[in-house]
């Protein structure tokens, strides 16, 4: 098993950290997890019924792995600026959002001011979101600020902007966890107030974006923030070995 940092694991330990010490047996029949980061390796160990399940410690996940990879670093940046040639010479700000918002009264982006938003973050920034709700709002800027902005959702998978991302903005805990390993600023937004959002609002508040407009200065700086920092460690073993070796040698063990 592959300890991905899908929602189930961040509600657990949610419960860890509110005294819920119950033995999950649902990962009892895993004879092998790579847990990919400290933070998983404690829920495997505090929240489930393992018997006899080894866990590899120090060893990235494959996707997170994939990131730190140059080569594919340089081809997806230089595909990206074929898309948007404006973006050359800038540091990128992606924005990825997930979950459905149609039942909601009030939209979390309605009311979001795109040229506050744009003075914010600066000129040094291109600023790229697969949010369909911002990139309609930014169609009515002045052309020098519409220049700042990106829509990605149907150009290029959305996850190949955490490869060449300087920064970024989620309410994904895979996108975040995974993120992690790049060791660069990562904020966590409100959006549709998942079990992320509000892990990351109780653990970690100052990597925590409630308003868009009004707090994304935050990343203007570029520099990691002590709970970033934090989190990044939690979500990625430091110089972690590539997972490769490990995989090939569980799936080669006999039975």
């Amino acid at each position: 098993m592959l300890a991905v940092p899908y929602p189930y694991l961040i509600a657990r330990m949610r419960g860890l950290k509110r005294g819920n010490h119950n033995y999950y047996k649902t990962l009892r029949n895993y004879t092998h997890i790579v847990a990919g980061s400290p933070f998983a390796e404690k829920v495997m160990r505090q929240a489930y019924e393992l018997t006899g399940t080894r866990i590899y410690k120090n060893t990235a996940l494959p996707f997170a792995w994939d990131l730190l990879q140059e080569e594919r670093q340089q081809q997806i940046r230089r595909e990206f600026t074929n898309y948007f040639p404006q973006s050359e010479g800038k540091k990128i700000a992606a924005l990825l959002v997930f979950g459905d918002i149609s039942k909601m009264k009030k939209t979390p982006f309605r009311n979001v001011n795109m040229q506050e938003l744009a003075d914010s973050i600066g000129k040094d920034w291109f600023f790229v979101t697969n949010s369909q709700e911002l990139a309609e709002a930014s169609y009515v800027l002045p052309a020098e600020y519409r220049e700042r902005f990106g829509f990605v959702n149907r150009i290029m998978p959305t996850q190949n902007l955490l490869y060449i991302a300087d920064s970024l903005v989620t309410n994904n805990c895979r996108f975040a966890g995974s993120y992690a390993i790049r060791r660069k600023p990562v904020h966590v937004l409100r959006y549709t107030g998942n079990v992320f959002e509000k892990y990351v609002q109780e653990d970690y508040n100052d990597m925590y974006i409630g308003q868009i407009d009004k707090e994304m200065v935050k990343i203007q700086s570029g520099q990691m923030r002590p709970d970033q920092q934090a989190f990044c460690k939690e979500m990625s073993y430091d110089n972690p070995k590539e997972p490769y070796g490990v995989i090939g040698e569980i799936l080669t063990k006999p039975f």
